[in-house]
Formats: C-alpha cells, sequence, structure tokens
C-alpha cells in the first residue's frame, strides 16, 4: 500500500507495462534461425568433405552455435517489467506543487487522479 499525505484518498491500484519484451523475442527468434542455418551449413560441409582439416573454420561454426543457441534461449526467458500505479482522489486541501514532488500525475478524469510515485 501506498504512503498518501493527508487529504488524499486511496481507490485502487493498477499495474502497467514498464518494459515490453517483443525486441528480446525478436532477437531470440533470429539468432535461433542464424543458428539453424549455421548448423546446416555445417553439416553441409561435413559431408560434401570441403571442411576437412579446416580448423578455424570448425571452431567458428562450434561458436557461432552455441552463442545462437544462448541468444536464442536468453531472448525467449526475458519476461516484461510491471510497475504500479494508483487511483486517487485529492482534496481541495492539497498542495499540488508539494504533491507533485513525490508523485507524478499520469491522468485526470474529473476528480479521479492516476497517479505514480516519482523514484529517487
Amino acid at each position: 500500500m501506498i504512503n498518501l499525505p493527508e487529504g488524499v484518498t486511496y481507490l485502487a491500484t493498477e499495474q502497467y507495462k514498464y518494459a515490453t519484451t517483443w525486441g528480446f523475442h525478436f532477437l531470440g527468434f533470429i539468432a535461433a534461425l542464424l543458428t539453424c542455418l549455421l548448423l546446416i551449413a555445417f553439416i553441409s560441409l561435413i559431408f560434401s568433405g570441403d571442411l576437412k582439416g579446416e580448423i578455424v573454420l570448425t571452431i567458428f561454426f562450434y561458436i557461432g552455435i552455441i552463442a545462437g543457441s544462448i541468444i536464442s534461449i536468453a531472448g525467449f526467458h526475458i519476461k516484461p517489467i510491471y510497475k504500479d500505479q494508483y487511483l486517487v482522489t485529492i482534496d481541495d486541501s492539497v498542495s499540488l506543487t508539494e504533491f507533485t514532488q513525490q508523485y507524478e500525475i499520469i491522468d485526470k478524469n474529473e476528480n479521479i487522479y492516476i497517479i505514480r510515485e516519482i523514484e529517487p
């Protein structure tokens, strides 16, 4: 529960999405796709015999496959971040100047305010 000054009445708490994850999921999908293509290319070079004795290229493929797998797994496991915002009513006795030093007013609908705490 939020600690509100005198004259401010708490009504409800809402959560909003602070950080989205579509970028991380897209990065994970691209990394998984490139890892699959790298694996297919590596297997085709092995069966064609063109990779014989190429230790540097083999190491490159292994590192690429491992890194791509890690990035794709991490990209799909990142979750969005949610924060709280509060619905309140504010009496006329409350100084909005002092109130807005501690809280950010997001929206106002008649006498109901949506606020969130200002982080230090």
